[in-house]
């Protein structure tokens, strides 16, 4: 049995942040991939010093992982804390669902900031170019082309908001490119994948030598992706492969679709909600329509270098106080608000989170001044009556008792 090494190291907080190491020992029974699956994961020996100062990498926990051949199927049985895995005998593909099990586990670190489904890219100044997008979108290739021409990577899947330090963070990963994926990257990047029908693992190294993880950066642009190919109205002409368009997504409109990408909405709704209308508040959001990755990303660059205006419009979110908090039941008849709801205020607009369905509820100014004055108790006037069935109907609110006729 042979054990390798794996290292992820991320970043908590700002300019100068403490750094921690999940590290995962995996143990080779005679598999012969332990090695390779090793050298593919392993990114703290591309890691960019943070600053001159940087402490030396806190161990926060350590995940255990054995692979033991499987003959007669020409497999890998991985064993690891989350349970068993069976997958063919191929270096990447055992590396790939390593890498998946590894990034759905960092969620599971209880941790205060909200994590987005992301890629990031950072210059040499320390500033990122958010790339958002659902999966399939090109989030993975788009970033590949980005380090190949000369950006740090913060991560292509996961990324932290750290509001209070203005910055975006991540774990170090390589580029996970889907199976078909590799005929839309750098020609000389495509040589190095043989088998386009295969996910594919790419460290920073390989996309460019001089390339590094960056842990931290200063996000200056969002770019939501859309291939024009998608967002093609019926009938409408796609634009030339060669073309890119630019589009500002106001604030409003970039907290939706932040919401959208949040990883962390359900567990700590108040939490999330604000880092996220930080971002849609202080960073300019665009939509990034092209159906050339190449040329995409000379466009993100020049985003990076050249960001649109910051939006600087006002943001508050608050929870239910007091009575109107669900775990703080009135006894008498009233009018509450329903369990994990947030007031979300941005931009002169206004929403409720409702958490069962995931979805932003949008209020009037009459009806927010409704909310904050929640829990009605006691008999309800027919016009907070009917604001509250409203309300009720699409659960964020619940009526207690009889609450008047």
């Amino acid at each position: 049995m042979t054990p390798h090494t794996v290292v992820l190291l991320r970043a908590i907080g700002g300019p100068s942040p403490t750094v921690s190491a999940t590290e995962m020992v995996l143990r080779d029974h005679d598999t012969g991939l332990g090695a390779g699956v090793a050298a593919l994961l392993e990114g703290s020996g591309w890691v960019r010093a943070v600053d001159a100062d940087a402490p030396v990498p806190v161990a926060e926990s350590c995940i255990e992982v054995t692979l033991s051949p499987l003959p007669d199927i020409d497999g890998v049985f991985i064993e690891g804390p989350w349970g068993d895995d069976t997958v063919p005998a191929f270096t990447h593909v055992v590396a790939d669902r390593l890498l998946t099990r590894l990034t759905r586990s960092q969620l599971d670190r209880p941790v205060r900031e909200c994590r987005i489904h992301a890629a990031a890219v950072a210059d040499d100044g320390g500033t990122a170019a958010l790339l958002l997008g659902h999966s399939g979108s090109g989030k993975s290739t788009l970033a590949a082309h980005l380090v190949h021409g000369g950006l740090d990577l913060l991560n292509d899947e996961q990324i932290t908001v750290h509001r209070s330090a203005g910055s975006v963070g991540a774990f170090t990963r390589p580029v996970a490119i889907k199976a078909g994926g590799s005929e839309h990257l750098p020609p000389d990047v495509a040589g190095l994948v043989p088998d386009a029908d295969r996910a594919w693992l790419l460290p920073v190294g390989d996309l460019n030598a001089d390339a590094r993880h960056r842990l931290t950066a200063q996000p200056v642009v969002s770019v939501v992706l859309g291939r024009d190919h998608v967002l093609a109205e019926p009938g409408q002409a796609v634009a030339h492969p060669g073309s890119v368009r630019v589009e500002p997504i106001p604030p409003v409109e970039a907290f939706s679709m932040l919401c959208a990408h949040s990883l962390d909405l359900v567990r700590k709704p108040a939490d999330a909600l604000a880092d996220l209308a930080w971002l849609a508040a202080t960073v300019p959001t665009v939509r990034l329509v092209y159906e050339d990755a190449d040329v995409a990303s000379t466009t993100v660059r020049e985003l990076l270098a050249d960001p649109p205006p910051v939006p600087a419009v006002d943001w508050e979110v608050s929870s239910p106080s007091g009575a109107a908090a669900a775990h703080d039941e009135p006894t008498d008849a009233a009018i509450v608000a329903a369990p994990g709801t947030v007031l979300v205020e941005l931009g002169g607009e206004a929403f409720v989170f409702e958490p069962v369905e995931r979805r932003l509820v949008s209020l009037t100014s009459e009806a927010v001044t409704l909310w904050k004055a929640l829990p009605w108790v006691g008999d309800v006037s027919p016009e907070l009556r009917t604001f509250a069935g409203a309300l009720e109907a699409v659960g964020v609110v619940r009526v207690v008792g009889d609450s008047g006729s």
